[in-house]
């Protein structure tokens, strides 16, 4: 099966979403610390094991480099596991290495709605934007970050 580029599925594959009372809630209950929503933040909620997520990674990197983007706007939201450890995602996608945590699975399953990746453009704790790997949006994830 071949995968057609991004730009001739856009709007035909399922958009990103979230659901932002149980972010919220995993904030007020600091399972996702202040500082991670504090200013304009992207926020990557990845599954170590998801293949589009490394992708996404790799992607988002490749961004930040070539950009120069600072790096501490930027956390990762990895979803709790006891086989793998950041370490080795890191590794194996050769991403930059970002501020990161790990949330259990329930409360993970529950903001992601189980689609991974899941991109936020955050604005002091309000999404402004919802991305997922196939309609990443390099330019608006830049603009972003960039303006303040």
């Amino acid at each position: 099966i071949i995968s057609p580029p991004d730009m001739f599925v856009q709007g035909r594959l399922s958009t990103a979403e979230h659901d932002q009372n149980e972010l919220n809630i995993s904030i007020q209950n600091h399972n996702i610390p202040y500082k991670f929503v504090e200013g304009r933040k992207l926020i990557a909620f990845y599954s170590m094991g998801c293949k589009f997520c490394k992708m996404s990674a790799e992607r988002l990197s490749v961004l930040v480099r070539k950009e120069q983007i600072d790096t501490s706007s930027i956390k990762v939201v990895f979803w709790e596991s006891s086989k793998r450890k950041p370490s080795q995602f890191y590794e194996e996608t050769h991403a930059i290495f970002y501020d990161n945590i790990q949330l259990p699975t329930e409360p993970y399953l529950a903001i992601t709605k189980g689609r991974m990746p899941l991109l936020l453009l955050i604005n002091n704790g309000v999404v402004e934007e919802q991305m997922n790997y196939r309609n990443m949006d390099e330019s608006k994830i830049k603009q972003f970050l960039k303006s303040e």
